[in-house]
């Protein structure tokens, strides 16, 4: 028997798989670490925050958990910006760094969680890959303001993982540990809402703690399963109510929409999410608001979803993966669609963070299964994962490209949604700022006159007039 070297280890091909996952995706954001803040919330999530200013100390600290700041109560985001700035200083260098390398931690837990809930190994890395590396990722990593979905999905990806664990052995502790997760996962992004969903639909794929879907024997399978999960649902159901009574475009207080019109929002919103994650080209920071309803595209687009809904359902047996998936995207979806949410954008980029991951496991799986132990079909559907992923890596580069600075992201934001006041306001402060006052009055001027309402799009605008001797 050969005997192995003391100071060698053995490494899983599951390990190095992970490992391949973190490097590669770093090295693939690893630009986004030269980048700058941007005139887009950067500066008011971070210098210009005064619970972040004074970096990681007991007030800072305490400030974090007892103040709705913009909105928002993330306490555990602004520690992480306190942090970020006691490590590396208050300039963009650190806050990026620690953006990307969150990022590329989550591909490679992604992977873990998937392989060990499914024991699947090359379609959990196609899953994970196509999560880490889909340009929609660029907004939620090159952003910093975006820290919220990388934070939170890092605790989402652990959530994931002591699940597992969970399962294998059920307990009280193992329960609060995942409770523990999703609360800290909570207080950087609300969206965290949606993992008690998420843990039922793999209950059902690929764990197989309960099938029925009708039925007493049904209800008694499932009974146990929600049971155990109460914690979660509390802490979700908590949630909802902060995110409601400290955001305002959540309660819809920004906009006037009737509950009917919201509902007729919904359905086309998810193909829009479906079209910029099928084809992502003209990917912009901001899609202008939009709460026009037309009731026969509304209806066709419920239609569709019903349909292809019920036809996933009804294949459930022989393919529970692309239902799960289905679903998963459904799910992680619903609190950030259109009418359920209004305001601030009609869909954007980052919020694919979490659904993604669903139409990657409905996409792996689904090709595993048909090819089965087949080698043409097996090697037809490597050679279609590997150009799938390879598109990504070609792409990602291209649009990260635009998120270096202020005056290279919202020149085209202009020119890809001209109608959007976000994009005139941004650009105009970034060219203010640059002292090119006569282009900073052009945009900001358009900013006033697309929302003559907004206060502080008009005080931008008096700004600089006022350095331009026009005040008045």
């Amino acid at each position: 028997m050969k005997s192995r070297d003391p100071g060698s280890f053995p490494v899983s091909p599951e390990t190095g798989i992970a490992a391949c996952l973190f490097v590669a995706t770093l090295a693939l954001f690893w630009p986004a670490t030269g980048f700058e803040f941007l005139h887009l919330d950067d500066t008011l999530y971070v210098p210009g925050n005064p619970i972040v200013a004074g970096g990681l100390r007991g007030e800072g600290v305490r400030l974090a958990f007892t103040t709705v700041y913009e909105q928002w109560w993330l306490p555990l985001l602004w520690i992480s910006y306190m942090a970020d700035m006691a490590l590396f200083g208050p300039g963009p260098h650190g806050h990026h760094l620690v953006n990307v390398l969150l990022h590329a931690a989550n591909a490679a837990l992604l992977f873990w969680a998937l392989f060990r809930l499914t024991g699947s190994r090359w379609p959990s890395a196609f899953a994970a890959a196509l999560f880490a590396w889909h340009p929609t990722r660029v907004e939620a990593v090159a952003w910093i303001a975006a820290r919220k979905d990388v934070l939170s999905g890092l605790f989402f990806m652990l959530a994931l993982l002591a699940y597992g664990r969970h399962v294998r052995k059920p307990s009280l502790g193992r329960m609060a540990a995942i409770a523990g997760l999703m609360l800290a996962g909570l207080m950087a992004k609300a969206i965290l809402v949606v993992l008690p969903a998420v843990l039922l639909l793999l209950d059902f794929w690929p764990l197989r703690r309960a099938q029925g879907l009708r039925g007493q024997a049904a209800w008694k399978e499932w009974r146990p399963l929600l049971a155990e999960k109460w914690p979660l649902f509390a802490l979700t159901a908590v949630f909802m109510a902060v995110n409601l009574w400290t955001h305002k475009s959540g309660r819809g207080e920004l906009v006037s929409v009737s509950l009917p019109e919201r509902l007729g929002l919904m359905a086309p919103n998810v193909f829009e999410y479906l079209r910029i994650v099928l084809v992502p080209v003209r990917l912009n920071v901001v899609y202008p608001e939009n709460d026009l309803v037309s009731w026969p595209a509304s209806l066709a687009a419920a239609l569709a979803l019903a349909g292809i809904t019920l036809l996933f359902f009804r294949r459930r047996t022989e393919h529970p993966a692309v239902l799960v998936g289905w679903l998963w995207f459904g799910a992680a979806l619903l609190p950030v669609l259109r009418g359920v949410r209004l305001g601030l954008a009609q869909y954007a980029d980052r919020w694919t963070y979490l659904p993604l991951i669903g139409l990657g496991i409905a996409l792996a799986w689904s090709a595993a299964e048909w090819a089965g132990a087949v080698r043409v079909r097996r090697r037809a559907v490597a050679a279609a994962g590997l150009a799938i992923l390879a598109a990504c890596w070609a792409r990602t580069p291209a649009q990260l490209a635009w998120w270096r600075n202020s005056l290279m992201l919202f020149p085209r934001a202009v020119r890809l949604a001209p109608t959007s006041a976000a994009a005139h306001v941004s650009l105009g402060n970034a060219l203010f700022d640059a002292a090119r006052l006569r282009e900073a009055e052009e945009h900001l001027g358009r900013a006033v006159a697309l929302h003559p309402w907004n206060d502080q799009y008009r005080a931008n605008w008096g700004l600089v007039l006022a350095q331009l001797g026009r005040a008045g």
